[in-house]
């Protein structure tokens, strides 16, 4: 069992592409907009740092703030409002400032600087736009990340009321993974990747089970890029992962409209804001909740039925105090490190096939519990 937690940073920084070996002109042919400007472009970035490791005394595995301080000072300083070109190490001495080559830096950048913490970096992701999204988890690749919107897909899920197909709003994520390119040699060939997968049309199908649906579309999609994973969204929030092994990894996000406080019983009241400050006070969020499972291939499981399952055994802690209302917690520390691991136990009896938890406790605090 291994538990992250992720934060989120924003930044905002200007790059351009340019190789100096290159004439202006080979230059422009290749990049294109992204060479245009000697002063560069604009991009704010939103980047998702995850880190694992044990949880401490405190309950938690790091206070989330001093982890931002850390993050902030010692590391997004020096990208945070910067032409990343000319101000920034290793872009100043010619790797591009793309993407792929941001997060993997920053992979190195974070883990120098929590180096002497008691947690590890795990990934980063991210975003330079909508359509520019990359995952790095260490090693020789860079995942990228593709979507498809489909504004009316025709498929039959399970809580539709009647069993024909019915027009959908629905997203196909698509995540391939690449060798890391740091000056941009193979750019074109990334770059027709990425136009194949954001043109390319799913092949007419009578399939409208979207568990069959998504294995169908993986065999189509493999002849186009080395792919990692695909990921099928429906609006309501259900989803379907798959990965191109034997069974697909199904879910559904929800929320839960709780209350909290951080509180030693040991310590004083002034020790208490002391140690955990705002949230020592009685405090809620509405958490957001991601459970998933593995479905075998074929299997018919009944989706619907797991979710109604899941939902109810939520229900008993909606609207609830976790600190004061929960017998189970009234000697814990509520972090939110605690209330996945309550939560996972609560679910594992009535869903034997879990493998995966999201909370997220605000858009920039999250926490995943995998099996």
């Amino acid at each position: 069992m291994k538990l992250s937690i992720n934060k989120r940073f924003e930044f905002s920084s200007s790059h351009r592409y340019n190789n100096p070996g290159w004439t202006d002109q080979k230059n422009a042919d290749i990049f294109g907009p992204e060479n245009a400007n000697p002063l560069g472009h604009g991009h704010n970035y939103d980047f998702f740092l995850s880190c694992e490791g044990p949880v401490q005394s405190d309950g938690m595995i790091m206070e989330l703030s001093d982890l931002k301080n850390i993050i902030k000072t010692r590391v997004l300083d020096a990208y945070d409002h910067h032409f990343l070109n000319r101000a920034t190490a290793p872009y100043t001495s010619g790797v591009h400032p793309s993407p792929e080559a941001l997060a993997v830096n920053l992979f190195s950048d974070c883990s120098n600087a929590l180096s002497q913490k008691p947690l590890a970096v795990s990934s980063v992701h991210l975003v330079e736009q909508p359509q520019s999204k990359v995952s790095f988890f260490g090693g020789d690749t860079v995942e990228t990340h593709v979507s498809i919107t489909f504004p009316s897909l025709f498929l039959t899920f399970p809580w539709e009321k009647q069993l024909v197909s019915a027009g959908t709003a629905a997203t196909l994520s698509i995540t391939y993974a690449a060798a890391y390119d740091p000056y941009l040699e193979h750019y074109e060939k990334t770059q027709q990747i990425n136009l194949r997968l954001k043109t390319w049309t799913p092949p007419q199908s009578d399939i409208s089970d979207p568990s069959l649906l998504i294995q169908n579309w993986w065999d189509h999609l493999k002849n186009l890029c080395p792919l990692v994973r695909i990921k099928l969204s429906h609006l309501s929030g259900a989803f379907w992962e798959y990965e191109g092994k034997d069974h697909i990894r199904t879910g559904f996000g929800t929320t839960v409209c709780a209350s909290h406080r951080l509180e030693k019983k040991e310590c004083t009241e002034q020790e208490n804001m002391d140690l955990f400050g705002k949230c020592n006070r009685l405090h809620g969020h509405t958490f957001f909740i991601e459970p998933a499972w593995i479905t075998p291939l074929n299997s018919q499981a009944d989706f619907l039925s797991q979710q109604k399952d899941i939902e109810a055994i939520l229900d008993s802690v909606r609207f609830k105090s976790f600190s004061d209302d929960i017998p189970e917690l009234n000697s814990a520390l509520t972090t939110c490190e605690t209330l996945i691991q309550y939560l996972y136990q609560k679910l594992v009896p009535t869903c034997p096939s879990l493998t995966r938890l999201r909370l997220l406790e605000t858009a920039n605090n999250r926490f995943t519990l995998r099996v």
